[in-house]
């Protein structure tokens, strides 16, 4: 039962989550989505149902093949996941230190996807995704394992990849910190942006980024 009620404690987060990103203009309508690790597979938002609509209850938890897993608490949820749970699930198969996967529409960051343009290291606080830069994966159809394949490949050890032509997706050890990290994500794709309109901005070296992240884990500096 316990192991039941967090998984409800997970949903109403989910939600939460959901909207906040909905208000911050980080999506538009229906689209992006959400996880989160559960006690047995993963809780998902589901496909089609406005963010300020939905409930805890709408939030379907699915095995690693897009099954849907029956909650002690609520049955078997009556909603399909999103229709990018192969993203969700293989990013969180593949990264097993986190816990929570966030996509997301935000204008900057798409703006660049459609350029088929990462964002290289143009100021420090590039360090806070684990990597010298945040890549872009190639286009594949949304919703395919070609595309989930794509973004494992690409994302690697990083905690944010852009989808060519789509968005932006970010892996957290939890949903507060990968919303943190989507917002931190968006200002310096923003800044990437603006700086590409005067010129092209110069890039921190390898070596100096190296020194950035390991003050960043001293420091526990940035988003968890």
């Amino acid at each position: 039962m316990l192991i039941a009620q967090q998984n409800v404690v997970r949903r109403r987060k989910l939600v939460e989550i959901c909207q906040e990103m909905h208000q911050r203009g980080l999506v538009r309508g229906k689209a992006g989505n959400a996880s989160a690790r559960a006690s047995s597979g993963v809780l998902i938002t589901p496909s089609g149902i406005p963010y300020d609509e939905m409930k805890p209850s709408d939030i379907p938890q699915i095995d690693d093949d897009g099954q849907l897993v029956e909650c002690e608490l609520l049955g078997t949820c009556p909603h399909a996941p999103s229709s990018e749970w192969h993203l969700h699930t293989d990013l969180l198969r593949a990264r097993p230190d986190m816990n929570a996967v966030l996509h997301t529409h935000p204008p900057f960051c798409t703006t660049l996807a459609v350029l088929e343009k990462s964002i290289p290291a143009i100021h420090y606080m590039i360090g806070i995704v684990d990597a010298n830069e945040i890549p872009c994966a190639p286009y594949h159809t949304f919703g395919t394992e070609e595309l989930s394949r794509a973004v494992v490949e690409t994302m690697g050890d990083c905690r944010a990849c852009l989808l060519a032509h789509h968005g932006l997706v970010v892996v957290a050890p939890d949903l507060e910190s990968a919303m943190t990290l989507t917002v931190e994500v968006e200002s310096l794709a923003e800044l990437y942006w603006r700086s590409l309109a005067v010129g092209e901005p110069a890039v921190l070296d390898d070596a100096e980024m190296h020194r950035v992240r390991e003050k960043f884990d001293k420091m526990n500096y940035g988003p968890q």
